[in-house]
């Protein structure tokens, strides 16, 4: 078995939306466009800043707007320091048995690497192995690529890996690579939304991953 385990960040280790969430309506509204409600954001969110910006204007900006609009985002959401972001409940605690436990634990979200590296330094410091966000030239979830190398990293089979996380880009991501899922119910995915993207294994809480994980 491997002993190898991927997890998403936002949603499932750390419960992060009230910042990224006010960091980008900042970023709007200075780029010229309207703020976008939560609703909107949280049917958006999870498919890194990129896709995030430009399923804010839906599509209607251009190139070097674009742009623009992209690193003021992560520059506004890099320098406010996550103050409203916390570890959900449990989650030091599991991390720390399945560390216990001799399972490699590696963080993939698709939030940028320098924004993830201030949040893992404050919340995870030495909970986790490995923290990769997004950087030029690196394959975001969905892509199988986008975590491959991880596994290829820690000598893992994608058959025999947990992905856990959240949101259909976390399911996506383990099944384009091979890999099994497990759905986090204490985050901001749905249980028919996941199910509905081909799910079939969930965690009500975070301690149900020291059951489901063996």
């Amino acid at each position: 078995m491997s002993k190898c385990i991927v997890f998403d960040l936002d949603g499932t280790i750390i419960d992060s939306f009230p910042d990224i969430y006010e960091s980008l309506n900042k970023a709007l509204v200075q780029s010229g466009f309207e703020a976008i409600s939560f609703e909107k954001f949280f049917a958006i969110a999870g498919y890194g800043p990129r896709n995030l910006i430009k399923d804010s204007v839906d599509g209607k900006i251009e190139p070097q707007k674009f742009e623009e609009t992209v690193a003021l985002y992560n520059d506004t959401y890099t320098n406010c320091g996550s103050p409203k972001t916390v570890l959900y409940d449990g989650m030091t605690e599991v991390l720390a048995e399945l560390r216990r436990r001799g399972y490699t634990l590696c963080v993939r979200t698709n939030k940028a690497q320098v924004t993830t590296d201030g949040i893992a330094n404050r919340l995870l410091n030495d909970k986790v192995d490995l923290v990769w966000g997004s950087i030029e030239g690196r394959a975001i979830k969905p892509f199988a690529e986008s975590v491959l190398p991880i596994l290829e990293m820690y000598g893992a089979k994608p058959e025999e890996t947990f992905m856990v996380g959240d949101m259909k880009a976390d399911i996506d991501t383990a099944n384009n690579a091979g890999m099994k899922f497990i759905g986090c119910l204490w985050g901001y995915g749905k249980e028919a939304d996941m199910r509905a993207s081909g799910a079939t294994v969930f965690a009500q809480k975070p301690a149900d991953l020291l059951d489901l994980i063996k």
